[in-house]
């Protein structure tokens, strides 16, 4: 046991003395950089903190509601990935690999955070990359999407893994601080955040005063200093955003009972019609039988249906008759239901109501992800299936208001 000591007292010793030699400094921007020396280790790490974590979605909404836009931070991280700029994706990640490195990126409650670890000649390059991921993000419309789908795969993971418990504990330690809410947010709030929340989250969070950028390898302090205000120039000046203070008593609630039924896996049970002949397809609506719909109705939905076979019948739907039917009339209900459109309908031109009309089926389309992740999927990543849908419930809504008329 003597003898053991001195080892370990050696060893805290050389921990102590790499952690010694290190700098804080202000950057001219006011982007606080930390530089750790670590002189003899071949790689280098570059690793910015913003305070972004999803704490911070209490304080922002969800469009056209007072509920808070819980996830928002977490998909921003995301998106923060699918390229910039100047460069996509492809290219930024095959300027780190091909040296070698490494990059990454995750949200805490507290930070997102931006990572590259290179070999220790190639600190330019991490500190380039790592600064245009945080400042030139392209934040496109589609990858808004396809990521929505990402998560949503990982909320519903997350249910499953034994790491739920974090989650539970939070939710009973914590009743109103935002703590308790999961990083990744819920299925209700992933279906309604948009670009435009995205865009305003990132210009209002990723700023200089709510950075800390750290550095730590086998490198020069007043080298990385010089590097770092070079690279990081263009991240936008702002003050550090503390979070809202929020008082909260601890020993209220501790010891209730947790609803564990609510933490299960949400499975459900798919119905598929088998067909006699495998390639065959949902035929037209008879327009001849009786039925509770008009005939020129029954008409339209038989051609809709048709067109529908036709374009996209070769598409593996797992339920095809659920499609159909939210083609031709849940889907339709919703859009014509919406306030935004409803009012460009009756007070605007053909023009600016067929805008409205798709804003309010992009509003639609992600209210169903949770549940018909399959049709969101087509809508989200086949241009010619959203094209084509577009076209049709922008007919069926916009005449049936002249119907109406």
């Amino acid at each position: 046991m003597e003898a053991v000591r001195p080892q370990i007292a050696g060893q805290l010793e050389k921990e102590k003395s790499w952690w010694a030699d290190h700098r804080a400094v202000t950057l001219s921007n006011g982007l606080r950089l930390i530089s750790v020396a670590r002189p003899g280790t071949p790689t280098v790490a570059v690793r910015a903190y913003v305070r972004a974590g999803s704490r911070y979605d209490a304080e922002e909404r969800l469009p056209d509601s007072s509920r808070p836009a819980l996830g928002l931070a977490h998909l921003t991280e995301h998106l923060l990935f699918k390229g910039t700029k100047s460069r996509s994706q492809q290219e930024i990640f095959a300027a780190v690999e091909r040296m070698g490195g490494a990059l990454n990126a995750g949200t805490t409650k507290e930070y997102t955070t931006l990572c590259a670890v290179m070999p220790r000649h190639d600190l330019r390059v991490a500190l380039s990359v790592v600064a245009e991921l945080l400042t030139e993000p392209a934040l496109r419309e589609a990858d808004v999407w396809n990521e929505k789908l990402v998560v949503l795969e990982e909320i519903r993971r997350a249910r499953d893994q034994q790491g739920v418990i974090h989650d539970l504990f939070s939710q009973t330690l914590w009743k109103a601080h935002p703590f308790r809410h999961p990083v990744h947010g819920t299925l209700e709030a992933l279906g309604e955040l948009d670009r435009e929340a995205l865009v305003a989250f990132h210009r209002r969070r990723y700023v200089t005063g709510s950075t800390v950028l750290v550095v730590c390898g086998d490198v020069d302090h007043q080298e990385v200093c010089q590097l770092a205000d070079e690279a990081f120039g263009s991240l936008p000046a702002g003050p550090e955003q503390l979070p809202a203070p929020v008082e909260e008593d601890l020993s209220r609630g501790i010891l209730e009972a947790i609803d564990m039924d609510s933490y299960k896996s949400e499975k459900k049970k798919t119905i598929r019609i088998q067909l006699p002949d495998e390639d065959a397809e949902i035929g037209p609506v008879p327009t001849s039988a009786g039925g509770h719909k008009p005939e020129p109705e029954l008409d339209r939905l038989s051609n809709i249906i048709k067109a529908f076979n036709e374009q996209f019948g070769n598409i593996p739907w797992t339920d095809a008759d659920r499609v159909h039917r939210l083609i031709t009339e849940e889907i339709p209900t919703r859009v014509a239901a919406d306030t935004a459109y409803s009012n460009a309908r009756k007070h605007s031109d053909k023009q600016n109501a067929r805008i409205e009309h798709d804003k309010a089926l992009a509003r639609v389309m992600t209210a169903l992800l949770q549940d018909d992740t399959e049709l969101f999927k087509q809508f989200s990543d086949n241009q010619g299936f959203r094209k084509w849908l577009c076209d049709t419930v922008f007919g069926m809504t916009y005449e049936n208001l002249d119907a109406a008329g």
